[in-house]
């Protein structure tokens, strides 16, 4: 469901509201030579269900002609849980059942500032999450995860055009991050935590040879948080660092003085540090995966496009 509610000043509020349900049934064999003879092996019922609801507010409120206030807030919730037959065979060995109740709820707000020459923005974020994660693998027991994530970021950009022709931006995100995560397997309980504050700059130049070509450059560091967590399997914790990056680009655009044709390239270069990878863990039909940093890797490409409007009814990309 969707609310759109508009005021005389420009004023602007949306409300979403949605829920989801889903239900897959077993996993299915080749019956045989036939592959459209399918077949339920297992001596169990496979089932993986998943219920997830949700609400968002966005508001906007012009504060004066060049200031405007706008405001996302959030809550999604997700419920899951699988059964299966862990040898997918008609022997009773072992069913086992995952179950995870994940929420998170966050909030945005943003002030922005124009005036022609100078653009600016200045915002901050808020998040909270929690996720409850089960496994039970029958007469082997079972364990469980318990995460709490709580995450806070200010932000700012600006713009400055100047009659020569140059245009520079320029921005900073400040973000601190903090996990908390409890495992159990019912006999032992541990309980461990991380934390994280980082400062990502942000730089980019452009120049107009004509009011049809521009010429631009971009640099800025890029970062997803790291964490904690502990496998559903073995109810072993683990932990895992940051992973940035340096993102590198210079490109140009021309858009004809008609506006109906665009064509631009780009280039661009991708430091990537301490990349987080989900790799296996255990062994046999009970292995799940955990996240880890693996190393470092380097992206690098060239894109080019192209977009013509021939008439109000045809329109070519590429």
């Amino acid at each position: 469901l969707k609310f759109l509610y508009q005021g005389d000043n420009g004023s602007e509020a949306r409300l979403t509201v949605f829920r989801s349900k889903r239900e897959v049934g077993a996993v299915f064999s080749d019956g045989g030579l036939y592959p459209a003879q399918r077949a339920v092996l297992s001596d169990t019922q496979d089932t993986t269900e998943n219920d997830s609801y949700g609400i968002s507010l966005r508001t906007s409120v012009n504060v004066t002609d060049n200031v405007k206030y706008e405001t996302t807030s959030s809550y999604v919730n997700e419920d899951a849980l699988r059964n299966f037959d862990v040898d997918q065979g008609p022997l009773p060995i072992v069913a086992a059942a995952f179950e995870d109740d994940v929420s998170t709820l966050s909030h945005e707000s943003r002030l922005r500032i124009s005036n022609g020459r100078f653009d600016a923005l200045l915002g901050i974020y808020a998040e909270r999450f929690k996720g409850d994660g089960g496994f039970q693998a029958g007469p082997f027991g079972g364990n469980s995860v318990n995460q709490e994530t709580t995450t806070l970021a200010l932000f700012g950009e600006a713009g400055w055009k100047f009659d020569n022709g140059f245009e520079v931006v320029a921005g900073l995100r400040g973000e601190y991050e903090k996990v908390e995560v409890t495992t159990s397997d019912g006999a032992t309980t541990v309980n461990s935590e991380a934390s994280f504050t980082n400062l990502l700059p942000k730089l980019g130049l452009a120049y107009a040879l004509s009011d049809q070509v521009r010429l631009y450059g971009t640099v800025q560091r890029g970062y997803r948080a790291g964490g904690a967590g502990g496998s559903l399997i073995t109810g072993t914790p683990f932990s895992f660092d940051p992973e940035y990056t340096w993102n590198y680009e210079v490109g140009a655009r021309f858009e004809s003085a008609d506006g109906r044709t665009q064509l631009g390239t780009n280039a661009f270069y991708i430091d990537w540090k301490d990349q987080q990878l989900e790799i296996p863990s255990g062994s046999g039909l009970l292995g799940d995966n955990i996240i880890s940093n693996v190393g470092r890797s380097e992206m690098n490409g060239l894109e080019l496009y192209d977009r013509h409007r021939e008439n109000a009814h045809i329109e070519h990309n590429g």
